[in-house]
């Protein structure tokens, strides 16, 4: 990617499926959120944005590496608020 530090490639390779799902879950946040943005709701964005990530993500994350140290933990946990927003 943006390493030739065959470490990072391994990291990266361990947590493909986690990575996998946040983007997942990202990507579909954004196509919904265009939805949202075409009709004319951009509050409704707003406040979908802000609740998945502060009322999401960030608790999700924090709960998720109090377990977990590893880096699986913050892409399930940024899954989970993007779920929470495409809700």
């Amino acid at each position: 990617l943006l390493s030739n530090d065959p470490d990072i490639h391994n990291l990266l390779y361990e947590n493909r499926a986690s990575l996998a799902t946040m983007l997942f879950a990202m990507n579909l946040s954004v196509f919904l959120e265009k939805i949202l943005v075409g009709m004319g709701k951009t509050k409704e964005v707003l406040i979908a944005g802000l609740v998945g990530s502060w009322l999401g993500q960030v608790p999700a994350v924090w709960l998720m590496l109090r377990y977990r140290h590893d880096l699986s933990s913050i892409y399930y946990g940024s899954a989970l608020g993007y779920a929470l927003m495409c809700a």
